[in-house]
C-alpha cells in the first residue's frame, strides 16, 4: 500500500479528508526522521519501534574490478515489530512463542513412540 491509499483509508475511517490525513502522515514521517537523526527511538507500545542501529565498517568489493574496498560504519535505521503485531500476522500467536512451539514438537518426535496398551514408551 502507498502513501496515497493510506491516507484515504486513514481518511474513510476517520470522516477527515484525504489531504488533511496526508499532511497529517507528512508531519508523522518527518517527526520519526528527526527523532532518529538525534539518536531517540519512537516507540508505539503493541506496534513497534522505529530505531538507530550502527552498522561497523566492512570490507566490500568492487563487482567490476574485484578490488577489495573499505566502506565507513554507517547509521541505518530499522523498525522492531512488537509482540501483538507479530501476533496479528500469525494468526494470533507471537512468532517468538511458534518457534518455542516448534522446538517442543521436534523434542516430541524424537522420543520413542508410546504403546496404547501399556502406556509405557
Amino acid at each position: 500500500m502507498d502513501k496515497q491509499k493510506l491516507a484515504e483509508k486513514i481518511a474513510k475511517k476517520t470522516g477527515h479528508d484525504p489531504e488533511t490525513v496526508l499532511s497529517l502522515l507528512a508531519a508523522f514521517v518527518e517527526e520519526v526522521a528527526l527523532s532518529l537523526e538525534s539518536g531517540e527511538p519512537v516507540d508505539f507500545k503493541g506496534f513497534g519501534c522505529f530505531a538507530v542501529k550502527s552498522i561497523p565498517p566492512w570490507q566490500g568489493h568492487n563487482p567490476e574490478t574485484g578490488q577489495i574496498v573499505s566502506l565507513p560504519s554507517k547509521e541505518v535505521p530499522y523498525f522492531q515489530s512488537h509482540s501483538p503485531l507479530r501476533a496479528r500476522m500469525n494468526g494470533g500467536r507471537d512468532w517468538k512463542v511458534s518457534r518455542n512451539a516448534s522446538k517442543e514438537r521436534e523434542a516430541a518426535r524424537k522420543q520413542p513412540p508410546v504403546n496404547d496398551e501399556t502406556g509405557k514408551q
